[in-house]
């Protein structure tokens, strides 16, 4: 599963948080239970089972263009020309291919400056530039596209890229669900995420008797060495403190859950 942001002010970060690479907040890999965990213990997150779709559309030169004939790439003018001489000039080719791919460098060139193209990709296929936009989402289906001028000598997809969705989240109690329904009954973060990972469900979790303590409050939490204490289990809970403690990678005493059972324990760094 891949791990989405829903932390205000993150919701559409890219970059690095610990070893998950993330972006327009999504992971750009699938991330494991346990990273999800750490991950869950500082930002809000959900569980989704794809990085979403990119918006994409294409235009077509169906004819050499006349010189001074345009076409419009999100709000940024290009202008054929027999010969170039500015960035957003376009070599006329001798065929409707050629301009297409004249076309796609002078785009690309520009957009290396300009962030109004910047956010898309521009390859050509024969007599068509396909452009995709570079960032999964919806973002990409308000990137325009125009033939200007260039009438029937230049086709376009539509007037805007189309089909960019977002991230489709998963369902509440399976498996994959996301871990602010677990957060949302009660449960805390790491334990939410540890126990989704792990295929439990809410009601399971409940059931098991895990608090939504935090650590400075968690008068029942048992120490890292205290493999038989059963205190912050429900009565008659069907999971049995593990012999083994579990141990992550963050920090404080919280209740987690594992694939053997529920157990309250430090997680020293």
């Amino acid at each position: 599963m891949y791990l989405q942001l829903l932390q205000a002010g993150y919701t559409s970060y890219t970059g690095r948080l610990g070893t998950v690479q993330f972006v327009n907040g999504v992971s750009q890999s699938q991330v494991d239970p346990n990273t999800a965990a750490g991950l869950a213990a500082l930002f809000t997150v959900q569980w989704v089972s794809d990085q979403g779709v990119a918006a994409s559309g294409s235009l077509t030169v169906a004819s050499v263009p006349t010189a001074g004939e345009t076409v419009v790439i999100n709000g940024v003018t290009f202008t054929w020309q027999t010969t170039p001489a500015a960035p957003t000039d376009v070599a006329i080719g001798a065929t409707a291919a050629a301009c297409a791919a004249n076309l796609a460098l002078a785009i690309a060139a520009v957009a290396s400056s300009n962030p109004a193209l910047a956010g898309a990709t521009y390859a050509p296929n024969g007599a068509t530039v396909n452009i995709t936009y570079s960032i999964y989402g919806t973002a990409g289906n308000a990137f325009t596209l125009t033939n200007g001028t260039s009438g029937s000598a230049v086709t376009v997809s539509g007037a805007t890229l189309t089909g960019g969705a977002a991230p489709t989240v998963v369902g509440p109690d399976d498996q994959t669900s996301p871990v602010n329904q677990f957060l949302g009954n009660g449960v805390d973060a790491v334990s939410a995420a540890v126990a989704e990972g792990v295929g439990l469900t809410t009601a399971q979790v409940i059931a098991a008797g895990i608090a939504a303590e935090t650590p400075s409050t968690n008068e029942n939490a048992n120490t890292a060495n205290e493999g038989e204490s059963t205190e912050g289990f429900a009565e008659n809970s069907p999971y049995q403190q593990p012999e083994t403690p579990w141990t992550a990678t963050y920090t404080s005493t919280i209740n987690t859950v594992t694939q053997a059972g529920i157990q309250s324990s430090p997680n020293p760094i």
